[in-house]
Order: C-alpha cells, then sequence, then structure tokens
C-alpha cells in the first residue's frame, strides 16, 4: 500500500438514485447541475448508503477519490 495521499474531488449535486452493485456494494447516481450525466459515487458502508437512500432529490457534497477508469 503506498503512502502517497489519494487524489480526491468533491461532487456536488441531486442523489438520483441508488443502485446495489452485490453484497455490501452500492452507486450512489448524482444528478450535477450542467452535465446531462450522472455522476457515479461508489460505496461499501451502510450507513452512508441508508442515509444517501433517504436523501433521493436532496443536494448534497460529497468527498470522493478520483478514478481514472477509461473502460479500455
Amino acid at each position: 500500500m503506498s503512502d502517497e495521499p489519494r487524489e480526491t474531488e468533491i461532487v456536488a449535486g441531486t442523489v438520483a438514485g441508488i443502485i446495489q452493485k452485490g453484497d455490501s456494494k452500492w452507486q450512489v447516481e448524482l444528478q450535477v447541475p450542467d452535465s446531462q450525466y450522472k455522476k457515479r459515487a461508489w460505496t461499501k458502508s451502510t450507513t452512508i448508503h441508508t442515509q444517501l437512500a433517504g436523501m433521493i432529490g436532496q443536494h448534497v457534497s460529497i468527498l470522493c477519490a478520483v478514478s481514472h477508469w477509461t473502460n479500455q
């Protein structure tokens, strides 16, 4: 494991939904302003999943680790 800090970003938007992706894994969909696409933040935390599931339709800001995944 690296001692380098992970790159992070703050994602702000409206909670659009929660998608279960396996046992104890979820994606939180956020509709960000000025974008036709939703951002998806992964979590394995039952607490975060439960809190955000109750906030669908509300605006939130989430501190996320940056992903450079390119689908290749």
